[in-house]
């Protein structure tokens, strides 16, 4: 593709016959070796394949793209532009660095009053027993199926607690978001912000008569 468009090449390039220019002139997807430039000036793509000392008779490896090529249009300089990544890929691969970043850790009861609002997590560890969660969702999840592992009667609590009655019920219908708890038939409300969620399992903790380090959850800072 020329600096200089005249109609074959605004017609070979299409109605973005512009932009196309602009982006991609003085790129690598459009640039090459010769040592005809001068010959071949402005002339159509077709033209400078086969002229006398064309691309199709250059013995150069970076033509050989080009004389693969019938066109030479937005698509095909796309293609070729993937072809530039590769071979450069091929001749200066990216290291690989062996460099970990240290993932600092801490951990968190739900008796702390902390604000956990954008917290990550990696870990509960519910009476010695750690379970890997990427999410608070899955944190609450495994701790409601191990309390209710440890009391078969919480339910009955739960529906006399005038505030964990409304995020914990065998009726899913009255829940916006409900999961089940794994081993029961009651669900419980995941549509929850995660202080809401450190609240529901403190609660059950309290009940339970758990100490403090029998929940702890693992942060990732």
């Amino acid at each position: 593709m020329p600096q200089t468009l005249n109609k074959t090449w605004v017609k070979a390039l299409g109605e973005n016959y512009e932009k196309i220019h602009q982006q991609y002139l003085h790129t690598l997807p459009n640039l090459t070796l010769t040592g005809y430039n001068s010959k071949y000036s402005n002339n159509d793509f077709l033209s400078k394949k086969t002229i006398e000392n064309g691309f199709n008779e250059s013995p150069l490896l970076i033509n050989q793209f080009i004389k693969n090529e019938d066109v030479w249009d937005q698509s095909t300089l796309e293609k070729r532009e993937k072809w530039w990544v590769d071979q450069i890929g091929k001749i200066w691969p990216l290291p690989k660095p062996t460099f970990l970043p240290v993932i600092q850790e801490a951990e968190f009861t739900f008796y702390d009053d902390k604000d956990l609002t954008g917290t990550k997590v990696k870990g509960v560890s519910v009476l010695g027993e750690t379970t890997e969660c990427n999410n608070w969702a899955a944190v609450l999840e495994t701790i409601l199926e191990k309390f209710f592992m440890l009391d078969e009667q919480l339910y009955d609590f739960v529906t006399s607690d005038n505030y964990l009655h409304k995020y914990i019920t065998a009726d899913k219908e009255t829940l916006r978001q409900p999961n089940i708890i794994e081993g029961t038939q009651y669900f419980y409300e995941n549509n929850t912000n995660t202080n809401l969620k450190r609240d529901i399992v403190a609660k059950l903790a309290e009940h339970l008569e758990l100490e403090k380090t029998d929940i702890k959850v693992i942060l990732a800072n």
